[in-house]
């Protein structure tokens, strides 16, 4: 009796048994594959071009940021030829309340009035800055900074990026207040953000600003 072993070899059939050889598959299928694998591999080198791009792209506009934000607080330019002090940047006058007088000392009193109650109530800071905010030297000169510092950032053409800048020092302003109010808790302050300053300390402040522009002629 022939074995199916001997069967398969005389009729050049493969046994079950044996694997297909690598090399036995036609050249066009091996080119097919080596194109493919190829055409992958541009494929993955394009997305990689790509994102370096764009990574430099976004390095460089963050580079132009931190540069814009870190000239803002003094943009003053380089010394002219002559050897001419700078010219600082356009922007609103400094308050100096050590200088100020008269009727313009009553108008930054009313500005400045106008800008902290707007601050309070748009970022709700009623329990950080008290009602009593203008009896605080410090707390004065605090607001007063951020109040011009934001017409700064604000101003027509400003770049975009001043908005962040004021927000970085409104919040390091911010720390700063809840140490000043700290000891200053002897009234309730209605935290549901519906009343701040009453009208009592409408008058005070009012009467305040009256008999210090008379003293500061």
């Amino acid at each position: 009796m022939t074995s199916p072993t001997k069967s398969a070899a005389k009729s050049g059939a493969r046994s079950p048994a044996e694997p297909e050889a690598s090399a036995d598959a036609p050249p066009a299928a091996q080119d097919a594959e080596i194109e493919r694998v190829i055409g992958l591999v541009q494929t993955q080198q394009e997305t990689i071009d790509y994102l370096v791009q764009y990574i430099e792209r976004v390095e460089a506009q963050l580079n132009d940021r931190i540069d814009t934000v870190e000239s803002a607080p003094s943009a003053a330019a380089a010394p002219t030829d002559a050897g001419a002090p700078a010219q600082p940047a356009a922007g609103p006058d400094p308050i100096d309340w050590a200088s100020i007088s008269g009727p313009a000392r009553i108008k930054a009193w009313n500005d400045l009035s106008r800008f902290t109650e707007g601050l309070v109530f748009r970022y709700s800071l009623q329990l950080e800055i008290l009602p009593c905010w203008w009896m605080h030297g410090e707390a004065v000169e605090e607001l007063t900074s951020l109040w011009q510092a934001r017409q700064v950032a604000y101003a027509p053409g400003s770049d975009a990026s001043m908005a962040s800048w004021w927000q970085d020092l409104l919040e390091r302003s911010r720390m700063r207040m809840r140490e000043i109010f700290g000891s200053c808790r002897d009234g309730h302050i209605d935290s549901s953000g519906q009343r701040w300053m009453t009208d009592e300390n409408r008058s005070a402040l009012a009467r305040a600003i009256q008999e210090e522009s008379q003293q500061f002629g």
